[in-house]
């Protein structure tokens, strides 16, 4: 089996990329987690030692020993299609209940029971400790890191001249006192690296940059390249004269600007995520002031010329001096290339074997799980477009039977990106949350259940998100996910109608601040669907893809939204103690060890 990148061991160093004397210093490395708990003999077996042992499991990654060329080269040459997707699904109608379907007996797990208590893993008290016929609710059990050693989010102390407005964002850079020029920070680089725009986000474009020439600290694929995000952020409204109406230039620039909360919140759920095998590697940000330099120039300007007619870029023309002006402050965001969004992929015909997407499918299930059980994680926004798949050609295969595999068929890894309408639980950080005074921003607030903590999320109930949504999924069946993913809040019901219940659903005391996991499996569902409609139908002679295939066409059943109810599933994690159970995946698969 290659070695997978959500499991392992992350050597203790930053990465060379971020800390060359070409960039400023980005965040911390993730710091290894206390070694897997055990149990004694006495306690073997019971459900105390089990439940002790949930608390005391590391979920520790290994980002950087990720050595990568490529994105995805496809494993199989492409059949024809089978065509799942030749009638387009329509806006799914409402259902009287989510009932549960009957329940399915649970496959005891067998393991021999004569391994002495220091050798047992965790899963393996806690399947001992499950009854024969119980169906495993969650899966903290191979997930949970040990909470004795809390994540926190490291501040820099901004200087006493730094503007209160933007201060908040100078304390989560790493070293940052004061915003640093534009055209300085460009010039740092810019003979180095090879500048190309990628993509544009909702608010924020996407730069890469690809190092031009051999240096000697920049020695592993990961460190020559690295991917920007830059988001404009809004002026301070308390600096405005509330008396002087804006300009239709400067209302039109600001619209596609970034309130500071919002990149406070994205950039301390990065820093937050980055801990959890599968997220996003998040290297650090960067502060800057002033008009883009003209290298961003001469990027924006080819990247739109390449751009077919309605395809054209959303921002301004940042070479216009009505774009930006000498004030403008910007949030720049570094993270570790991911590769290519699934979207893309499909479109270049790819991911089309059955191998690979079991593989994508199930790390990105996994991820969410231990998104889930670490942070209390919803992505709320979890389409194929938020999910990155790379070929690691270094991976090395284990000489274990490919029969007898049950994740690793393929080198590929998945990162999951954009966490713009997610929601998770933040350590505090000693400063306060920003928040802003337009009712559409990113809401980041102290959680009264836990001094500890603050909860980063977006309030999707707000007026301006209601686009969300009311568009037309007729035209584009993801928009439906939105609504599924809305009363699964509400409900826990995917399929009941809102605008029938909505006085139900603003009583019951649910909120998008809340943690409630049943939207996971709402999106889950959507990837699962998407990527089995690009498939290829495996061969008749191949017994391993057809049973993969079996495998994947039954979890869509179960998670279908039409077809049935989830009988006993909440979350992710219960949908990986599912795999579990019934034996897709193995224990190795997903429990994280640093070794």
């Amino acid at each position: 089996m290659p070695q997978k990148a959500v499991y392992g061991k992350r050597p203790n160093k930053a990465s060379a990329f971020a800390v060359s004397n070409v960039f400023l210093n980005s965040s911390p490395t993730k710091v290894p987690q206390p070694k897997t708990a055990r149990t004694s003999k006495r306690d073997h077996g019971t459900i105390e030692a089990a439940t002790i042992a949930l608390e005391k499991l590391d979920i520790v990654e290994d980002h950087e020993n990720r050595d990568i060329d490529q994105d995805v080269v496809s494993h199989r040459r492409p059949d024809k299609k089978e065509n799942r997707t030749g009638k387009p699904r329509t806006a799914l109608g409402d259902r009287d209940a989510n009932r549960r379907g009957p329940t399915k007996t649970r496959e005891m797990i067998q393991r021999h029971s004569r391994i002495i208590a220091d050798e047992k893993s965790a899963q393996e008290i806690v399947e001992d400790a499950v009854a024969q016929d119980e169906v495993v609710p969650q899966i903290a059990s191979i997930m949970s890191r040990d909470h004795d050693e809390k994540p926190t989010i490291r501040t820099t102390t901004p200087d006493p001249s730094c503007d209160p407005y933007i201060a908040p964002l100078i304390s989560l850079t790493d070293g940052q006192t004061l915003p640093k020029s534009f055209q300085d920070w460009c010039t740092e680089f810019a003979p180095h690296f090879r500048i190309d725009k990628i993509a544009e986000a909702s608010y924020g474009e996407v730069y890469r940059f690809k190092l031009l020439t051999p240096h000697p600290s920049l020695t592993s694929a990961d460190d020559r390249e690295a991917v920007f995000k830059v988001l404009a952020v809004k002026p301070d409204p308390a600096a405005q004269d509330p008396k002087k109406k804006k300009s239709k230039a400067q209302t039109l620039r600001e619209e596609k600007m970034s309130e500071l909360a919002s990149v406070e919140s994205e950039v301390k759920l990065l820093k937050r995520m980055t801990l959890v095998p599968g997220f996003t590697y998040f290297r650090g940000l960067h502060v800057l002031k002033g008009r883009p330099p003209q290298l961003f120039i001469n990027t924006w300007k080819e990247w739109n010329e390449g751009r077919k007619r309605g395809e054209k870029s959303e921002f301004p023309d940042p070479s216009k001096s009505a774009s930006y002006s000498d004030d403008t402050i910007w949030a720049v965001i570094e993270m570790q290339d991911a590769g290519t969004d699934v979207d893309q992929l499909q479109n270049k015909d790819q991911l089309t074997s059955v191998f690979e997407v079991w593989d994508v499918f199930w790390q990105v299930v996994i991820a969410i799980a231990k998104g889930e059980e670490d942070a209390k994680f919803e992505h709320r926004d979890l389409h194929c477009g938020n999910v990155c798949v790379r070929d690691r050609r270094s991976a090395q295969h284990d000489n274990k039977d490919l029969s007898k595999r049950t994740l690793g068929f393929t080198n590929l890894e998945t990162t999951i990106i954009d966490y713009t309408l997610s929601r998770a639980e933040l350590p505090r950080s000693g400063h306060p949350p920003s928040f802003s005074i337009s009712t559409s921003s990113r809401r980041s607030s102290v959680d009264s259940d836990d001094g500890d903590k603050e909860i980063a999320y977006l309030d999707l109930k707000d007026a301006s998100l209601d686009w969300l949504f009311t568009a037309d999924a007729t035209q584009e069946y993801q928009y439906e996910m939105y609504r599924h993913m809305r009363s699964a809040l509400y409900f826990s019901d995917p399929c009941k109608s809102f605008d029938e219940n909505e006085e139900e659903a603003y009583s019951n005391g649910r909120t998008w601040k809340g943690f409630h996991p049943q939207t996971n499996l709402v999106w889950l569902w959507w990837i699962l669907y998407k990527l089995l409609g690009h498939m290829n139908r495996p061969h008749q002679n191949d017994a391993k893809a057809l049973e993969l295939a079996g495998v994947l066409r039954k979890v869509e059943r179960i998670l279908d939204l039409e077809k049935y109810p989830r009988a006993g599933l909440m979350s992710a994690g219960s949908l990986v103690a599912r795999a579990l159970g019934e034996g897709w995946l193995d224990d190795a698969d997903v429990r994280y060890t640093s070794v």
